[in-house]
């Protein structure tokens, strides 16, 4: 069910989707450049900063995440709360055709650090940069961690 893995479950998968898109760094960026015609630079400078996304859900997600205890206000001085987020469920995410990894990496880092799944859809004009990104970050030998069981 979504939301049903720890912290620590989607750290470590989110750490592994940025592994695996960092060691296919270079195709993709050749792949952005094609779609897009940006220089080659600034499609590697792209794909570095959509691994940054990965790599700062996945360390910060608890911290952000986690239930504290916040105060309850003057006229509630003797009752305690808490804030406490929870997965939405299903997150769309529409990916644009100039930044067709950088941009929507970041929804979908956050959402799956949240406990959310994705639906992704991609550019019309980008369609194989966005399919690159799932081909080369998705780790194929653990399911997401919003999969259900």
């Amino acid at each position: 069910m979504v939301g049903r893995a720890s912290f620590r479950g989607r750290r470590e998968w989110l750490l592994e989707f940025k592994k695996a898109v960092a060691q296919d760094a270079s195709s993709l960026a050749t792949l952005i450049s094609r779609e897009t015609g940006k220089p080659y630079g600034d499609a590697f400078l792209e794909v570095m900063l959509a691994i940054e996304h990965l790599d700062w859900a996945a360390k910060n997600a608890k911290k952000v995440l986690q239930a504290r205890k916040v105060p309850s206000g003057i006229a509630s001085f003797n009752q305690a709360a808490t804030l406490e987020y929870k997965a939405l469920g299903v997150v769309g995410v529409i990916g644009p055709w100039n930044y067709p990894v950088y941009t929507p990496m970041g929804s979908i880092s956050y959402a799956l650090a949240a406990g959310n799944a994705i639906v992704f859809k991609p550019s019309e004009l980008t369609p194989a940069s966005a399919s690159g990104s799932r081909r080369s970050g998705t780790p194929s030998h653990r399911p997401s961690p919003c999969s259900r069981s």
